[in-house]
């Protein structure tokens, strides 16, 4: 499912074409 907010994944395991590099950065 997409999620309502482009470009923001709370869990980029599961989609990290929507997380940006920086946010899995800092995971």
């Amino acid at each position: 499912m997409p999620y309502p907010v482009p470009g923001f994944c709370q869990d980029c395991a599961k989609c990290v074409e929507a997380c940006p590099l920086k946010a899995i950065r800092m995971l």
